[in-house]
C-alpha cells in the first residue's frame, strides 16, 4: 500500500464481522497457524462472559488464560455459546482469508503463543508495574493504571491492559482502574518495536553527566541500566548543565576571578590604544568549552585554574597593556613586590608595612590617566595604622604621632623622626639611639 493506504491486511480485517482489534487477532491466528485458537480468544473477548470470575459477586474481568479453562466446562450454556461464536468467526475468517477446514489447530497452546495473539491486537496496551508500588502501573503513552490482584496478571511485571476504565477510590484521579489484563513476558515483545539508546541523565550528588542505557517498547521503558557516556555526550551534557549558572559553574565568585574583573574594568576606564577585552560570554563561553575537556564535573571546574585560561584568549599586547596599567604587584621602596587588592568601581589597595615605605614622599599611582592606589600601612604586626592617598601627608601630620604609639610597643623596629627620607627596611632593625 502507499504511505497512508490501506494494506492488504487491512483489507481482509475490514472483511471480517469483527472489531478492528479482534479481526487483527484472527489474521495474526491465520499468519502462525492457529486460526483456532486465534478464533476462540476472539469469541472469548467478544462475549465477555466467561471472563467474569464470579458474576454473583463480583464482575471484574479476569485473563483470558481463565477463560479459555471454563470452556472445558462444554455443557454450560455460556461455553456453548462462546463457541458458537468461535465457530461462526472461524468459518467467516476461511472464507476471507481462502483458508480450507483441514488440519486446524486447537485453541490450548502454549502462552507464548496466546501472548503473540493478544499482543498484535492491543500493541498500544502494553503496561509496566511500577517498581516502588507493584499495585500501580504505567502503559504505553504514559498513561497510570491500578491494578488490583483481580485483573488477571497478579505477578507480571509485564501485562497487556485488555479493559480499564474508572478508577479505584484510592488511585490518582488520573490513574485509570484495570479490568483486564494478560501476562506478558518481555521475550514475546516484537523486536521491531523495541529500542534501546543511550541517554544522558544529570547525577546530582556527583554534579556530573552520567549515562543510562535504555531499552523501551514504543515509549515505555522496559529497563534502566548505568552505561558509559560518549565522552563528546558527556561534554555536551556537561557544558549545557554550566551554562545555566555560568558564575556558579566557572567559580567566578572566587578572590583571582574578582581581581581580574576589576582589573579589566579599571584597565578599560582609562586611555588606551589596546585595552583589554571585557569578560562576556565571548570569552566566558569558550573558556567553558575548554575546560570541560579535562574537568569531568562541576565541583572541579569551580576549582579550574579559569583565570589563567581567560588570559589565554588574550592578544600579546592587550596582556601587555593590562599589566601596566593595572598590575597585579607594586614594588616598593624596600624592594619588596606586593600583591595590589583589587575591587570593582574602587582605586587597588597596598597593603604594605610602613617601614617598608620609608623614604618615598609621593603616593604610588596606577593607570592612565595615573590613580594613585589605597595604601594601608601597617604596623609590624600587621594591623593596619592609617589608610591613605596622600602618602606625603602621612608622613607630615599622622606619622609623628603613631611613631610615638609604636615606637614602646616595637623597640626592634627603627622609627625614624621623618619617615619620608629615612631608609626603607623589610624586617625589624634595631633603632639607633637617635631614632
Amino acid at each position: 500500500a502507499s504511505p497512508g493506504g490501506v494494506t492488504s491486511r487491512g483489507r481482509l480485517m475490514a472483511r471480517l464481522p469483527l472489531s478492528p482489534r479482534l479481526a487483527r487477532l484472527v489474521v495474526e491466528g491465520a499468519e502462525r497457524d492457529r486460526l483456532g485458537m486465534a478464533c476462540t480468544v476472539a469469541a472469548l473477548l467478544e462475549d465477555g462472559e466467561l471472563l467474569r470470575r464470579d458474576r454473583r459477586s463480583s464482575p471484574v474481568p479476569c485473563a483470558v488464560r481463565d477463560g479459555l479453562d471454563r470452556l472445558a466446562d462444554a455443557q454450560a450454556p455460556v461455553t456453548k455459546r462462546v463457541r458458537r461464536i468461535a465457530r461462526q468467526v472461524e468459518r467467516a475468517a476461511r472464507t476471507v482469508l481462502e483458508l480450507d477446514s483441514s488440519n486446524r489447530k486447537t485453541a490450548r497452546e502454549s502462552p507464548e503463543a496466546l501472548g503473540a495473539l493478544l499482543l498484535a491486537a492491543y500493541p498500544d496496551r502494553v503496561a509496566r508495574r511500577r517498581t516502588k508500588d507493584p499495585s500501580r502501573a504505567i502503559m504505553v503513552g504514559g498513561g497510570g493504571l491500578q491494578v488490583p490482584p483481580s485483573a488477571g496478571a497478579p505477578d507480571s511485571a509485564l501485562f497487556l491492559v485488555l479493559a480499564s476504565g474508572g478508577s479505584a477510590p484510592s488511585a490518582s484521579a488520573a490513574d485509570r482502574r484495570v479490568h483486564a489484563a494478560s501476562p506478558l513476558e518481555e521475550g514475546w515483545l516484537p523486536d521491531a518495536r523495541i529500542t534501546t539508546r543511550v541517554e544522558s541523565v544529570w547525577d546530582e550528588t556527583l554534579e556530573r553527566p552520567a549515562g543510562w542505557r535504555v531499552r523501551s517498547y514504543e515509549d515505555l521503558v522496559l529497563e534502566r541500566r548505568e552505561a558509559p557516556l560518549d565522552k563528546g555526550a558527556a561534554r555536551a551534557a556537561l557544558v549545557a548543565k554550566a551554562r545555566e549558572d555560568l558564575h556558579d559553574a566557572l567559580g567566578l565568585a572566587r578572590t583571582e576571578f574578582a581581581t581580574l574583573q576589576a582589573r579589566i574594568a579599571f584597565a578599560r576606564s582609562g586611555r588606551s590604544e589596546a585595552p583589554p577585552p571585557a569578560l562576556d560570554d565571548a570569552i566566558l563561553l569558550p573558556v567553558l568549552e575548554s575546560l570541560v575537556r579535562d574537568h569531568g564535573s562541576l565541583a572541579r571546574l569551580r576549582r579550574a585554574p579559569v583565570v589563567e585560561r581567560c588570559l589565554d584568549y588574550f592578544s600579546y599586547p592587550e596582556r601587555r597593556t593590562l599589566e601596566r596599567l593595572a598590575p597585579t604587584h607594586l614594588v616598593v621602596p624596600s624592594g619588596s613586590r606586593i600583591a595590589l587588592t583589587w575591587e570593582l568601581n574602587a582605586p587597588p589597595i597596598l597593603a604594605v608595612r610602613i617601614q617598608e615605605m620609608f623614604g618615598l614622599r609621593e603616593t604610588p599611582t596606577v593607570g592612565h590617566p595615573p590613580v594613585p592606589v589605597r595604601l594601608h600601612l601597617l604596623a609590624p604586626n600587621h594591623r593596619v595604622q592609617q589608610i591613605t592617598d596622600d602618602l606625603g601627608g602621612f608622613w607630615t601630620r599622622t606619622y609623628p604621632q603613631v611613631r610615638k604609639d609604636l615606637r614602646g610597643r616595637y623597640p626592634k623596629h627603627a622609627w625614624p623622626e621623618d619617615g619620608s627620607t629615612a631608609e626603607p627596611l623589610r624586617g625589624a632593625k634595631r633603632r639607633r639611639r637617635d631614632s
